[in-house]
C-alpha cells in the first residue's frame, strides 16, 4: 500500500486529521504518512488515513513499517524470521527480504478524519 511522506511531527503538519495536536506530544523521531488512494475505503486503514511513524532501529514481529523502494514509500507488515526481516504487503502480494535503510519507520499511532 503506498503512502505519502508528510513530514516530521516536530515541524507540525496541516493536515485536517492533525487538527488540535501539538508536535510537542510527539518524539523528535516521528515522521507522518498518508494513506493513498490504492488502499480503498473499506478496512482497517483507508486512504486518506494518517500514519505516525517512528524511525527506530529495531523492527518486532508483526510491525506496521513504512519501506522506502524505488523512490515511493509503502506500509508493510514485519515478519522477522531470527535476525532478518520479512516484509509482506498488506494486499497479500509476495513479499521480501527487508534491505539495510529501507526500512525508515515502525507505526506507532493511526488518524483518521471524520
Amino acid at each position: 500500500m503506498r503512502v505519502r511522506y508528510l513530514g516530521p511531527m516536530l515541524l507540525g503538519i496541516d493536515h485536517p486529521a492533525l487538527a488540535g495536536l501539538s508536535p510537542d506530544h510527539f518524539s523528535p523521531n516521528a515522521f507522518a504518512v498518508e494513506v493513498r488512494e490504492d488502499a480503498g475505503c473499506d478496512g482497517p486503514i483507508i486512504e486518506g488515513d494518517v500514519l505516525i511513524a517512528e524511525e527506530r532501529g529495531s523492527v518486532l514481529h508483526d510491525d506496521l513499517v513504512i519501506v522506502e523502494q524505488d523512490d515511493e514509500y509503502h506500509l508493510m507488515r514485519a515478519f522477522r524470521l531470527n535476525n532478518r526481516v520479512r516484509l509482506l504487503s498488506l494486499s497479500g502480494s509476495e513479499g521480501c527480504w527487508a534491505r539495510s535503510g529501507e526500512v525508515k519507520g515502525v507505526i506507532t499511532r493511526q488518524l483518521r478524519q471524520y
